[in-house]
């Protein structure tokens, strides 16, 4: 199972807001020589703005990989979410 470390929370902004706070948690990752694993979630708004994001990334250097089973599974301390954050997915 994979965790991920890098939250766009796309379900909530529903705009162009998720790319920038995204960008602003991998730079902070990069800081710390940490991979991101980024969390998205099939929204519209998500498919709108996506390219942003994707460009950013590959400007930055990073290439985009399909988790697979052949890869150690990246798992961090469970954190804890409201139950509101939990459910207000797309």
């Amino acid at each position: 199972m994979w965790d991920w470390n890098v939250d766009s929370q796309d379900w909530r902004y529903r705009d162009r807001r998720f790319v920038q706070r995204t960008i602003q948690q991998i730079q902070r990752l990069d800081e710390k020589k940490q991979i991101p694993v980024i969390l998205l979630h099939e929204c519209d708004t998500t498919y709108r703005s996506l390219e942003l994001l994707l460009q950013y990334l590959q400007h930055q250097g990073y290439q985009m990989q399909r988790i697979n089973a052949s890869m150690p599974p990246l798992q961090f301390p469970k954190k804890e979410y409201s139950q509101k954050e939990s459910l207000n997915y797309c």
